[in-house]
């Protein structure tokens, strides 16, 4: 694991048990400003969420102890969904596993076997999600407050 927290940036959990994919992700995200923490495999992501509630998640499929699709579940019994997008990151191109990584609570699938480029295209896509997905907590704190209020009144 490896965790670096500072306030002011949006947080991503970089979950895969190659160092090699973990470094790209990481060097790519850090220059787009991210906040970048690490987990080697799905058990270690469970901490990692539970620790930290990451803005998204990347999740390889493939991994010893647990693998992504065992993870994203166990993410989804924690109330993931509701505002950690999980993108799923994996080698795997058949029509089961793309089927399987949404069915678990996968938000999109990326094939690690793209270029390097399609990098590019994933960060625009991170830059969404945390941007929705940060106007929807917004939302839903404004409405827990006129709700405390209209109990109280």
């Amino acid at each position: 694991m490896k965790a670096n927290p500072q306030e002011s940036k949006s947080l991503v959990l970089i979950v895969d048990d190659e160092p090699f994919i973990r470094m790209i992700l990481r060097n790519f995200l850090e220059r787009e400003a991210y906040q970048i923490v690490e987990a080697q495999n799905g058990i270690e992501a469970l901490t990692m969420y539970n620790q930290l509630h990451p803005d998204i998640i990347l999740l390889d499929a493939i991994m010893p102890d647990m693998d992504g699709f065992e993870c994203c579940t166990q993410l989804q019994i924690l109330g993931c969904s509701k505002h950690t997008p999980v993108l799923m990151i994996t080698g795997l191109e058949d029509e089961e596993s793309v089927d399987r990584a949404f069915e678990v609570g996968g938000h999109r699938l990326y094939n690690q076997t793209d270029s390097l480029a399609s990098f590019a295209t994933t960060g625009k896509t991170i830059n969404s999600t945390i941007s929705v997905t940060t106007k929807t907590r917004s939302c839903e704190s404004g409405i827990a407050a006129i709700s405390d209020y209209r109990c109280i009144n």
